[in-house]
């Protein structure tokens, strides 16, 4: 009688065990993805994670694509994709020594070339144009009167604006905005130079954006 009542308080036990394990769910629910927000705070709509590095999100949603930090997703989500502390020391490391060699060769450049000497002109003014896009959604550029291309601003912070110019690219661009610099130069397309100017004052989920065409440049 003793055997017979160990055994079956063995088998009572086993099936509580597993389905324990069972219950844990393997993805977010529709909590967990319905509380993801961009870089603004606003909710995404439809999300869905495509990608984890361990440092950062992919995630798919109504809008487009967006790319959303470890530490900006809500707790659910965290607890299911632990966070790589490792390769976020290396990928910080490897940003500081890109920014070390940007930085010195623009020193040696700047030590090397002679200092211009500023001639009066009177030639055609570079036409500029001014277009609000929105923060962390990428934008197709010809629409808003850009050149060919696409851009997507994803954080500013008080001393750089990260961006992409493609779905899965991410560049940084130190901020000019002092005196006499009202606006950051992201990068050079054909004859068209793309600035970040500033957050709009129309809305803080947008970004002022400026797309200066050389004076020779055919309008668009």
């Amino acid at each position: 009688m003793r055997l017979s009542f160990a055994l079956v308080g063995v088998v009572a036990l086993l099936p509580l065990g597993a389905a324990a394990q069972d219950a844990e769910p393997s993805h977010p629910g529709p909590a967990g993805l319905a509380s993801i927000v961009d870089a603004t705070g606003q909710p995404l709509r439809e999300a869905r994670i495509l990608r984890f590095d361990g440092v950062k999100f992919e995630v798919e949603h109504a809008e487009g694509l967006s790319t959303i930090p470890w530490q900006r997703m809500p707790d659910e989500i965290r607890w299911r994709y632990p966070f790589d502390a490792r390769r976020a020391e290396l990928l910080e490391q490897q940003a500081a020594e890109r920014r070390a060699v940007a930085a010195a060769e623009a020193a040696r450049q700047a030590a090397a070339a002679p200092s211009p000497v500023p001639t009066p002109t009177s030639g055609p003014k570079p036409r500029v144009v001014r277009a609000e896009i929105r923060l962390g959604e990428l934008t197709i550029l010809p629409k808003v009167g850009g050149p060919p291309g696409e851009l997507k601003i994803l954080e500013i912070s008080q001393t750089e604006v990260n961006f992409a110019r493609h779905k899965y690219g991410q560049e940084t661009r130190e901020l000019r905005l002092g005196i006499g610099e009202n606006r950051t130069l992201l990068y050079r397309v054909g004859d068209c130079d793309v600035y970040f100017v500033n957050v709009a004052p129309s809305s803080r989920y947008n970004a002022v954006v400026e797309f200066e065409y050389a004076a020779t440049a055919s309008a668009r």
